[in-house]
């Protein structure tokens, strides 16, 4: 019999290219099934000890990302808009836009652009909600209105929640002084970022707007990556006032680093 060596080393050849090849698919599915091998995405991947392991760790990221946000925003400009609404009442009973500016270490200032509507709402809500906004941001009394552990005991709660969208954990805020700018309530936490995307509360002093504690809650949205607030409502209720319901618009902000 004429021997077929070529034929056969051709054979072997092509059987051992289909067994790598086959072996190589097989490694590539694995690593979209199970994902990538630590030792292959360690410098993308987050060190363990950068990932919060317990309730004072989370804690601990917030605070860390509210010190930040606060050292590194110089100042910034955005359009508010208000509006009142009295006992339910879908109406408006009064309007407000206004050019806020910051500008960390001198305050914050407004320039009304319009008003519309009652003109006691305007003096009685609306220019008191715009006081308390200048002394909540004022350089003395900034420091001390900060969400972070200098103000306030934090606990995280054990049930996380899903706000706008976003899977967050929940802190229970419990201020260690009383006063108009420091609220007994709750900050969530986006999971990912460790940034705030709602606070909500009642002022843990009288803040002189409507009933003088109302319930407040903000939300806000990463802007080159900072929390900034988007939306805000304050509502209270009184036996003589009845109920006021004030609702804030933040948009076209220009931030300063």
């Amino acid at each position: 019999m004429e021997d077929d060596f070529p034929g056969r080393w051709f054979n072997r050849k092509v059987r051992f290219f289909r067994i790598h090849f086959f072996s190589l698919v097989c490694l590539s599915l694995s690593l979209l099934v199970r994902g990538v091998p630590p030792s292959l995405h360690a410098e993308s991947t987050p060190a363990l000890a950068d990932v919060p392991s317990s309730p004072q760790d989370v804690v601990k990221a917030f605070d860390t990302t509210q010190r930040a946000r606060e050292t590194g925003i110089a100042g910034y400009s955005a359009t508010e808009h208000y509006t009142v609404r009295r006992n339910g009442s879908p109406d408006i009973g009064a309007e407000l836009v206004a050019r806020s500016t910051y500008s960390r270490g001198k305050g914050k200032d407004f320039q009304v652009v319009s008003r519309i509507g009652s003109g006691f709402l305007q003096s009685q809500i609306l220019d008191r909600v715009l006081d308390h906004e200048k002394e909540l941001y004022a350089p003395e009394t900034r420091s001390k209105s900060l969400v972070t552990t200098d103000n306030y005991d934090m606990k995280l709660l054990p049930q996380p929640e899903t706000v706008n969208g976003q899977e967050c954990y929940v802190i229970q805020l419990t201020p260690k002084t009383k006063g108009p700018n420091l609220l007994d309530g709750e900050v969530y936490v986006d999971r990912k970022t460790f940034t705030l995307v709602r606070l909500k509360g009642i002022p843990s002093a009288s803040t002189g707007i409507a009933s003088g504690r109302p319930d407040v809650l903000r939300d806000f949205q990463l802007m080159e990556g900072y929390a900034m607030t988007t939306h805000a409502d304050l509502k209270s209720k009184t036996f003589l006032a009845g109920a006021t319901e004030i609702n804030v618009d933040y948009s076209d902000y220009k931030i300063q680093h």
